[in-house]
């Protein structure tokens, strides 16, 4: 694949994921208000169908996000991104005939199960991104979805008040099931197992000669742990060793003794997933309870007003800046940068529980989400550069799985800490397990740089 293919790959699948994130999120806001349409009524129902019919969603995407991975592997990623897509559009316009509320979740439900576009589009970005640009490419398709997000409840907001709820569902099936044609016709992939014009074998094939094409100079140096696979690759294909069958592991060091470790690098793997996973529960748990803070702490008369930009200003800083912390990390380190913002994010979420006027909340809520936008391209980077090519399907399947685990948690266990301890206590929570994970993250790069490196000197 040409330099110009993946980059075109990487504006479209962008484009795209605008207009699907506006398709799911125009709908999201509104389903309450839905409901009664449906036969529910009573508030404490309206209440408890909302929650299901949310939940459903996300509960069918955690158990089927590693089944269309791998899949995708085996068959290709962009047939796996135009089944996404037709899956959203598809429901949404049945969801718009549901005549009663178990209708409504079932749908959802099988939605769920159907859906997974950002782990299909990350999938496919990230086989045919060169490493090096990956945390930048990763970052622009995050770029995208934060702008669907920030547009679709306005979208959805205005064609409800014109057309009515039914017919946002039908607008939303609609511009999904337009991307499709879009991806099909404008995406280029080349299929597992066939060779390409410039990169040579893919799929299991490329994981096996990929590394013959550097033997004829030094082992290139590790510049960072997420490096050790493809080193180790080049080195096992010069040596005439055989590469690992597990994507990060550390091959065992053969001398005196013959030292053997157990070691592998899917620990740092492990570490990305449960970013991906607790970044998005502690950014859920706080959103869901964004309405009844905003109320404590604001006495004006602009309380719509208010809410809107506490959820914006962040989701706008970081569109603005998740290319960038991509960047950063191709050209810095993922894990540094990672650590970074995972750090920045936990102390100005922290301080957010202290806000004493909406003006420090919406401030501190715009850093926060500058600090966040370093936070999913830099993990998304390290899961591709820690799996191989031809199994990063699976791996972005089971990236979606956490994701979509922190979707459902956030909001349950948000909700519970704000019944025992106060809505500020939510904030305060979350400063914790975000500070809990940075430290995991730094833990885990120092171990497996410490074997990495006892290996190597070992070896010597």
């Amino acid at each position: 694949m040409t330099g110009e293919d993946w980059r075109w790959n990487i504006y479209v699948l962008t484009v795209v994921q605008v207009v699907m994130r506006v398709a799911i999120t125009s709908i999201k806001p509104f389903i309450p208000l839905y409901l009664p349409e449906l036969g529910v009524t009573a508030a404490d129902q309206v209440a408890f169908w909302a929650g299901v019919v949310t939940s459903a969603n996300f509960v069918a995407q955690a158990f089927t996000q590693p089944l269309w991975g791998t899949l995708a592997d085996r068959y290709g990623r962009k047939p796996m991104v135009v089944r996404s897509i037709v899956a959203v559009g598809t429901f949404n316009l049945l969801v718009a005939w549901a005549t009663n509320v178990y209708q409504f979740a079932v749908l959802r439900f099988l939605m769920g199960s159907m859906a997974g576009f950002n782990a299909a589009a990350i999938a496919l970005v990230a086989v045919h991104t060169p490493p090096q640009q990956l945390g930048y490419a990763v970052g622009l398709v995050q770029a995208g979805q934060m702008a669907g997000t920030i547009l679709g409840p306005a979208v959805g907001g205005v064609l409800a008040e014109w057309l009515g709820y039914r017919a946002t569902f039908l607008v939303a099936g609609c511009l999904s099931l337009a991307m499709a044609p879009l991806v099909g016709w404008s995406v280029r992939e080349e299929v597992p197992g066939r060779r390409g014009p410039a990169d040579g074998p893919v799929g299991p094939e490329r994981d096996r000669q990929a590394p013959d094409r550097a033997c004829a100079g030094a082992v290139p140096a590790v510049a960072d742990e997420e490096q050790v696979v493809d080193s180790w690759a080049v080195s096992s294909a010069c040596t005439g060793e055989r590469e690992p069958e597990t994507a990060g592991t550390i091959p065992a060091a053969d001398g005196e003794g013959r030292v053997k470790f157990a070691a592998r690098l899917s620990l740092p793997m492990l570490a990305a997933l449960v970013v991906v996973g607790c970044s998005q529960f502690g950014t859920q748990s706080a959103d869901s309870l964004l309405a009844l803070f905003v109320k404590e702490i604001y006495g004006g008369g602009q309380l719509n007003l208010a809410v809107s930009l506490a959820y914006a200003l962040p989701a706008s800083a970081n569109l603005v800046l998740a290319p960038v912390w991509g960047r950063l990390g191709d050209r810095r380190g993922h894990w540094a940068v990672l650590q970074f913002a995972l750090g920045g994010t936990a102390l100005v979420v922290g301080l957010q529980g202290f806000s004493r006027s909406v003006a420090q909340f919406l401030v501190l809520r715009t850093v926060a989400g500058l600090f966040a936008g370093g936070v999913m391209p830099n993990a998304h980077a390290v899961i591709g550069r820690m799996s191989r090519r031809s199994r990063r399907g699976r791996a972005y399947g089971v990236a979606g799985s956490a994701l979509a685990i922190g979707n459902f948690a956030g909001p349950m266990v948000g909700g519970i800490v704000a019944a025992f301890l106060g809505v500020r206590a939510v904030f305060w929570v979350t400063a914790c397990l975000l500070l809990l994970v940075g430290a995991g993250v730094w833990g885990v790069q120092r171990t497996t740089a410490g074997v990495r490196n006892f290996l190597g000197g070992h070896a010597r």
